[in-house]
């Protein structure tokens, strides 16, 4: 799924926020199938170790769990773009503002209390 999709989900624009949330959802649970589907296919050709195949499932989850709770956070405040940066940090903008608005923390909810105070500015 791109970012437009995630951003400008088909429609006739009356879709509520929890309807794009579980078109997000929806998205990145394909995302990790096909993911784990192809790491089981490589380790059922010898390409993986079992315990290379195993890490590599339990990272792919884990980026699931953050990429649906960045979702979420983009449900909660519209007009909101986030994603996850180098070394897992996240990231949260808000497009086509003046000064730019720009927030960065280590963890969803301290990404959540940044956007909060920057919003009070």
């Amino acid at each position: 799924m791109t970012d437009s999709d995630r951003q400008h989900p088909p429609g006739n624009g009356t879709s509520t926020r929890e309807e794009a949330l579980q078109r997000a959802l929806a998205a990145h649970r394909a995302q990790l199938e096909r993911t784990t589907a192809a790491i089981e296919a490589d380790a059922a050709s010898g390409g993986l170790s079992p315990a290379q195949a195993a890490d590599a499932v339990r990272a792919a989850r884990a980026l699931y769990s953050t990429v649906s709770d960045l979702a979420a956070v983009e449900a909660d405040y519209p007009g909101w773009e986030t994603w996850v940066g180098v070394g897992g940090v996240l990231y949260a903008r808000r497009p086509k503002t003046s000064p730019p608005k720009v927030v960065r923390a280590p963890s969803v909810q301290a990404l959540r209390e940044a956007i909060e105070r920057r919003c009070q500015r």
